[in-house]
């Protein structure tokens, strides 16, 4: 069997399956191994809103909408996996059985772009297959779902934890949709969900098949979210690859992983310090006008400006002199922003030296352009 080029041939030991995959970039899913995490830096994650993705780990996201069970999510170092030091961890907070359209999950949007060669949604869909080490206190058959963008197309799997607190290795694959509308451009193309929990309402049989509808659970799959308060589940070493064999997990060198994190989501400033030194910009009268660049992102971001006072202070250097103003707007991009200041009082000129926080600690912006 030949292998298309920038591709490699792979032979299941225990079973002799053949298939065939990309060299590099064969994982589909970014920090599968749960690295980077820009946001937390391993702390938990406590305060789960209610209907909308809350981000851990970079590029991973929990989901609950409903408040009568909570969890908290966190980065853990030393986890113990297979070959990695990382996991992603859920902990029961606050135990409920899910009402009927309940719905509580973990999991990680892929870009259409990233998946494009999947062939999703046309007669040529692509068998692909999920594997992943997972470990919960909570033994059981748990549910796995795959869908679109659109969450009207649903693919529904089981797996089943068989000791508590054992790490175990998963393998789920799956023939490519036929049907429906898949993106292929830089919104989901793909999402992979590790439920947490779902209510009958929002929750399907595994029947092999493709089905109509969003769903977040297998029917009859364990309800971690009703579990003990303190009960664990675990996840690293997650990867998503064209074909029918699980390849051994893909390990990218760290800033390879890191940027592709970043396409996504980048924080800006550090602990301690103020962000100095980063715009330059000019000065008309009372207008200033000044740009930040940054690696491209997926979309147009949004920007979050946070310091250890909540508000930024803006001081602006030119000359020797110092101003201070607070108030200001920004023009964001792909590429990079605009920041405009208005109502200067100092002379103008190039080369501005700015700073974010006045030399406050914790101050940073986060640019998001999360899917």
């Amino acid at each position: 069997m030949s292998a298309p080029a920038n591709s490699a041939v792979y032979v299941d030991p225990s079973t002799g399956a053949i298939s065939t995959g990309a060299v590099q970039f064969r994982n589909r899913i970014i920090n599968g191994d749960m690295r980077i995490d820009q946001r937390l830096a391993g702390t938990a994650n406590a305060a789960l809103l209610t209907g909308q993705d809350v981000y851990t780990a970079d590029r991973w996201a929990v989901w609950r909408n409903a408040s009568g069970a909570n969890y908290t999510v966190q980065r853990i170092a030393n986890a113990g996996a297979p070959g990695n030091d990382f996991a992603l961890q859920a902990t029961v907070t606050s135990s409920a059985t899910p009402g009927t359209n309940d719905i509580y999950f973990m999991h990680q949007k892929i870009e259409g772009f990233n998946v494009n060669d999947f062939g999703l949604g046309t007669a040529n869909a692509a068998f692909f297959t999920i594997s992943f080490h997972v470990r919960s206190s909570v033994t059981g058959t748990f549910g796995l779902i795959a869908t679109n963008g659109a969450k009207n197309r649903s693919f529904a799997a089981t797996y089943t934890v068989n000791a508590a607190n054992v790490w175990e290795y998963k393998v789920i694959t799956i023939k490519g949709d036929v049907a429906g509308v898949w993106a292929k451009d830089n919104t989901t193309g793909l999402d992979i969900i590790w439920s947490l929990g779902a209510g009958s309402g929002a929750s399907t049989a595994a029947s092999g098949a493709w089905v109509a509808g969003g769903f977040y659970n297998v029917t009859g799959a364990v309800q971690f979210v009703g579990s003990a308060v303190g009960s664990t589940f675990a996840l690293t070493n997650v990867q998503v690859e064209r074909g029918t064999v699980a390849t051994p997990f893909e390990v990218r060198p760290f800033s390879m992983e890191y940027s592709l994190c970043i396409r996504y989501y980048e924080v800006f400033g550090k602990s301690g310090t103020g962000i100095q030194n980063r715009f330059v910009g000019y000065q008309a009268g009372t207008l200033m006008i000044s740009k930040f660049d940054w690696p491209t992102k997926r979309a147009t971001p949004s920007v979050a400006f946070s310091t250890s006072a909540s508000t930024p202070t803006i001081i602006y250097k030119t000359g020797g002199t110092t101003s201070f103003s607070s108030g200001f707007s920004y023009v964001s991009s792909p590429q990079g922003m605009y920041l405009n200041w208005e109502g200067m009082t100092s002379a103008g000129g190039y080369g501005l030296h700015i700073d974010i926080g006045n030399g406050a600690t914790n101050t940073t912006f986060e640019v998001s352009a999360e899917l």
